[in-house]
């Protein structure tokens, strides 16, 4: 490592002198000249300035400084999560970036990695909680408060809630609204939407300007704080709007309105089954499809974004954006169904019965390992679990203590008799 240059020890001295009050003061007096010093700077550019080499070595000592210095404005987790993140996001090796974290004195690649899964995975609360358990609301508060500044340029920063304590009750309740319908088109920008409208409504001022009275980067923050949680688009069963709308929503974590069956994008399948002997699938032989199709020649096109398989009724959907089973499309299988029967030779002399399963809707939740902790006293969604033993019979599983702690799923198992946990 070079030695550290005479930059990064003035940086130093001056952190040293500079105390939480000054600090304080500066933070009120820059969130209401934060759009001047903007403005002027971007004057000053022009073609004079030197060129940056940002691959020479020396940059580097420049970055730890800046580092160093950010390190004791904000928590280091967020900090480091948020180079990680960003270098890993352009594509950068993990080697690489834990080189580079290491060398300007953040968190270690793995150690970022760690909260940057909880972060996507998990919640805001989690995140800004640290090892004890404590959530570091004096560092979430000054974060909150220079993204509010930075992206708002101390217009309604961080006081806006304390000065709208009803609108903010307001922003909740359309929050949680929104994100326990069926549809997943709820956005952040909606919720800026909802809440500019309703303060100019609330204070009878006339709106004069196109900026959002809360920013969108601010709401986004909001919805993490209302509980809301950003993650991906999910399904059930249901033929009617059940594809992903977009590749990620705002859920509630206690009331998301439908849950997926599987990873991955959304195929669906519909089928007509059979009791028959040439069960379990309604289809032609290559013969009888060849007659079908002299006397009806729109069955070899598909249509409405359906994939119908060979000499069949049956047929798939890749769910997404506008693309879904609705009524129209659920008609055009039966029609083709009603065209294909007559030409089926096993068939002949038959009466048919259709016996549909289109539910509308599917609420019954699943649950994961991963929301449940090893050891005890950690998270736990539910108090109990109920299913049926190997002989039937109704079992329940008690996930908390008599003293209200919950177990962890290492002593569950162990009651389970699923294998042997003092191996482990």
């Amino acid at each position: 490592m070079p030695r550290p240059n005479k930059r990064k020890k003035h940086t130093t001295s001056m952190n040293e002198r500079r105390s939480k009050e000054s600090l304080a003061t500066k933070d009120s007096e820059q969130s209401g000249s934060e759009e001047d010093v903007m403005i002027k700077i971007d004057d000053n550019i022009d073609d004079d300035i030197d060129d940056i080499n940002f691959e020479d070595p020396s940059v580097l000592n420049d970055i730890s400084d800046l580092f160093s210095f950010c390190k004791q404005q904000i928590n280091t987790r967020f900090i480091s999560t948020l180079v990680y993140m960003s270098l890993r996001h352009f594509g950068h090796s993990w080697r690489e970036t834990d080189d580079f974290m290491k060398e300007i004195g953040a968190m270690t690649a793995k150690t970022s990695n760690k909260w940057a899964h909880v972060l996507v995975n998990s919640d805001l609360d989690e995140f800004t909680t640290d090892e004890r358990g404590i959530v570091c609301a004096d560092t979430l508060n000054l974060l909150m408060k220079r993204l509010s500044i930075s992206f708002c340029r101390g217009k309604r920063g961080d006081s806006f809630w304390d000065n709208y304590r009803d609108l903010e009750l307001e922003a909740k309740d359309f929050v949680f609204t929104e994100c326990s319908k069926k549809e997943s088109s709820f956005t952040a920008e909606k919720l800026a939407k909802f809440i500019d409208d309703r303060f100019y409504e609330l204070t009878k001022l006339n709106k004069n300007t196109q900026q959002l009275v809360r920013s969108i980067e601010s709401c986004k923050l909001d919805l993490r704080r209302f509980g809301a949680k950003y993650t991906a688009g999910r399904h059930d069963e249901s033929t009617y709007k059940s594809g992903e709308i977009s590749a990620k929503r705002w859920i509630m974590t206690d009331n998301a309105p439908f849950y997926n069956k599987g990873k991955g994008k959304s195929v669906m399948s519909s089928d007509f089954l059979v009791m028959h002997p040439s069960s379990p699938f309604f289809t032609l032989t290559d013969k009888e499809f060849e007659k079908a199709l002299k006397k009806y020649p729109d069955l070899n096109d598909n249509g409405l974004n359906l994939n119908y398989e060979q000499n069949s009724a049956s047929a798939t959907m890749n769910v997404e954006g506008d693309n879904y089973m609705d009524n129209p499309i659920v008609l055009s299988q039966f029609e083709r169904t009603f065209k294909l029967l007559p030409f089926k030779n096993e068939y002949k002399k038959h009466h048919f019965v259709f016996l549909v399963n289109n539910a509308r809707t599917h609420t019954a939740a699943e649950y994961t390992v991963s929301d449940f902790a090893l050891y005890p006293d950690g998270r736990c969604p539910v108090d109990n679990i109920d299913f049926l033993d190997e002989n039937n019979i109704k079992q329940t599983i008690e996930y908390y203590d008599n003293q209200g702690i919950s177990k962890g799923l290492l002593a569950l198992a162990h009651e389970l008799n699923l294998f042997d946990t003092k191996q482990m």
